[in-house]
């Protein structure tokens, strides 16, 4: 008992440090924020996982690759929540989807825009997946927004910007066709992101 006591004064001791470490750094609203958007990431994923084991595991990868990435763990989700719920009963794995994640994160970084342009961007794309092409305004959003994810569609197609633009108002820039094409140009997507230097926020 006399060592249990011990044992739980020095946890005791250790989340106060804890807790005056937290107050010197963050305000209480800041706390509230992150809870919330704590909160609001997990519900996000929970509508695209099927287990708690799941959820966790997508949890922890999401932010492994946010981190990797230099991007928020929100967009980061975000964007994930979206190519599954694009790619859903096309048979994509989980595994690929995260890849396709931090690819599309690297190219995202990679250009360089503002995180408006870029949750722009991501968010005309999702639309064009789940629509089964992109097109029209999503493909201009794109193309104006994040130029290197254009590129990788390029690259697959052996396309000019031109030829791809029709090539899209023809339908042809389909969902398939877009994720084979960020799955092939993901060596040179993370080439691309190391390159960047790298700012004081991102660190």
């Amino acid at each position: 008992m006399t060592g249990a006591g011990k044992g739980a004064d020095r946890l005791a001791f250790s989340v106060n440090k804890l807790a005056a470490a937290i107050s010197a750094a963050v305000s209480v609203q800041q706390v509230i924020a992150y809870a919330d958007a704590w909160q609001s990431v997990q519900g996000k994923l929970r509508q695209v996982t099927t287990s708690q084991e799941q959820l966790v595991t997508v949890t922890q990868q999401l932010i492994t690759v946010a981190n990797a990435t230099r991007t928020g763990l929100e967009p980061t989700v975000d964007l994930f929540t979206q190519l599954s719920r694009a790619t859903d009963g096309m048979g994509v794995s989980q595994a690929k989807l995260i890849g396709l994640t931090k690819t599309i994160n690297n190219l995202m970084l990679a250009s360089g825009g503002s995180a408006d342009s870029m949750k722009a961007a991501i968010t005309q794309l999702g639309q064009g997946l789940a629509f089964g092409a992109l097109r029209g305004e999503e493909f201009n959003s794109v193309a104006e927004q994040a130029p290197l994810l254009l590129k990788a569609i390029r690259e697959e197609t052996g396309k000019t910007v031109g030829e791809l633009r029709k090539f899209a108002a023809d339908g042809g820039i389909t969902t398939e066709l877009i994720i084979k094409s960020l799955e092939n140009y993901g060596p040179a997507a993370q080439k691309a992101a190391d390159a960047m230097g790298k700012t004081f926020g991102q660190s």
